[in-house]
């Protein structure tokens, strides 16, 4: 079956040395198997293999950035270089453009991280206009620091110019702003919130992929959410391989509970093959596991889904004082 084309793009703002960060990248790529991610605000004036790699937990990538300049800016995208092919990467200050072959498909991608400045947006927008023209699938996406219309802004009632240039360069370039799922607004603040964050395509693309979809996941440690694209394909990854936890090893009863284990799983009057002997002994510590800890993976699903769901209300109205404790009590579980 065909593999799936997905990439996520998400203003991170900053602190991609910070271990949960780099963790909570790492399970995005896992969790949707990531064609590339696109990482906006990096605060980074240098990038390495290094540094990617504690962010990209796979074997084959490769990568490219836009250093900072100033303490609020910077961008790069990772990529499989399995899944895309021929990549071809041109960048300016506020942009990574990326041509490659998915599927003998001809797809450019622009990373985009606009100025606050209106004036400076529309500089870039100006920029952009030449890299839309391209005659495979386009899609640009990443952080606009603009929105479409009012409604995409809270309490916003009046269309300001910069908009209207927004919506301008869209139609020229012939894009499809893509309606996301999940959220009305993808960033905010104690004050203010908004839709700034978006994927545009062009109509082949929307024809290539009638079934697309872009949805906003949980925000992070991040005031933006990332964005997701996932194309109509779906793919059955089979069975997930079996991992050691390292908080195993730091509990004081795992190792005597292991050898115990390995030992009553021998006999020396009828010795048990290795593979079985080790997927036995794989059931017994996975039972250990949810004895001990209980079903990790079960209580991170229903503490995420929580966490979307107070998100979801703050894109109406303010969180009550118990909602925010409750809030920052899941963030602190997680």
């Amino acid at each position: 079956m065909t593999i799936p084309f997905t990439f996520i793009s998400w203003n991170c703002r900053g602190g991609l040395l910070n271990h949960r960060k780099q963790h909570f990248v790492q399970s995005l790529v896992n969790k949707y198997h990531l064609s590339f991610f696109g990482l906006l605000e990096t605060k980074k004036d240098t990038v390495d293999a290094f540094l990617v790699r504690k962010l990209w937990p796979n074997l084959y990538f490769d990568f490219a950035w836009v250093p900072s300049v100033g303490p609020s800016s910077g961008l790069l995208v990772i990529w499989n270089t399995i899944i895309l092919q021929n990549t071809v990467i041109v960048s300016g200050s506020r942009w990574i453009c990326m041509d490659f072959t998915f599927n003998s498909l001809p797809i450019r991608h622009i990373l985009v991280y606009a100025s606050n400045l209106a004036s400076e947006r529309l500089s870039l927008w100006n920029e952009l206009l030449p890299l839309s023209i391209y005659t495979g699938l386009v899609f640009i996406s990443g952080d606009f620091n603009d929105v479409l219309s009012p409604a995409e802004r809270f309490l916003c009632t009046d269309f300001l110019p910069s908009m209207i240039a927004f919506r301008d360069f869209l139609n020229v370039a012939e894009l499809v702003d893509l309606p996301l799922q999940g959220r009305s607004f993808t960033w905010q603040n104690s004050f203010s919130k908004s839709r700034i964050d978006r994927c545009c395509s062009s109509l082949s693309a929307v024809y290539a992929w009638s079934s697309s979809s872009l949805t906003a996941l949980s925000r992070g440690l991040s005031d933006h959410v990332p964005i997701l694209f996932q194309s109509n394909v779906k793919i059955d990854w089979g069975p997930k391989p079996f991992r050691s936890i390292d908080s195993w090893w730091e509990h004081s009863e795992f190792s005597s509970f292991v050898k115990s284990s390995w030992d009553s799983l021998d006999s020396t009057t009828n010795p048990l093959p290795l593979v079985r002997k080790l997927k036995q002994l794989r059931e017994r510590i996975k039972t250990w596991n949810t004895d001990v800890y209980g079903d990790q993976n079960k209580k991170k699903t229903e503490l995420s889904a929580e966490v979307a769901q107070l998100d979801i209300i703050a894109d109406s109205r303010s969180l009550l004082v118990g909602e925010i404790e409750r809030l920052a009590d899941i963030k602190s579980q997680l």
